[in-house]
């Protein structure tokens, strides 16, 4: 009797620690996830953002990107698959890294000043740059993680100023987004 009880007691502690393994699998993303959330139009109230996106070219294996743009405003999204959540989370920094080294280029040299802005959500490890007095138009471009997926965007109010505040703009998106996102975990 008492074998079999240990054989009870060990066999749902090996069921509990697989099944713990099937639902941190379970909440990746795949290939087939990276296009519906990369293609979700931007929908701030007030910006007419173009239907339909171009697509933006490929970055990288397990990268998509894409662009509404117009004569007035720019957005990109970025997404990139990563192997795990641990992959993901170690490559954010380096995005981050990338996009300020981009804000210094182009803003700052440019006689614009840029802000990195710390930010609590949405999904994990959310970072913003914004830049509002650069000669090109105010822009953000803003970066998270959700599972093993890093994602980006970046607007700009191209050669004038925003018709609303580009921070809410970009958040209305990203809201967006990283719903479309949830619901393919």
């Amino acid at each position: 009797m008492r074998f079999s009880t240990r054989r009870a007691v060990v066999g749902i502690c090996v069921a509990a620690f697989v099944a713990g393994c099937a639902n941190s699998t379970t909440d990746l993303l795949s290939e087939a996830d990276l296009r519906p959330i990369t293609t979700v139009r931007p929908t701030t109230r007030g910006w007419n953002w173009p239907a339909k996106p171009t697509r933006e070219r490929r970055l990288a294996e397990g990268c998509e990107g894409w662009r509404w743009q117009d004569e007035e405003k720019l957005g990109v999204t970025t997404g990139c698959l990563f192997d795990s959540t641990t992959a993901a989370k170690e490559g954010l920094p380096r995005a981050q890294a990338y996009a300020r080294l981009w804000a210094q280029r182009t803003v700052a040299q440019n006689g614009g000043k840029f802000t990195d802005i710390r930010l609590d959500k949405p999904g994990e490890q959310t970072w913003l740059i914004q830049g509002n007095d650069f000669p090109g138009g105010p822009q953000l471009t803003l970066g998270w993680r959700r599972a093993n997926l890093m994602l980006q965007i970046h607007i700009q109010c191209i050669w004038r100023y925003c018709v609303s505040d580009i921070r809410s703009a970009a958040r209305a998106w990203v809201d967006a987004i990283d719903d479309e996102a949830r619901a393919h975990q």
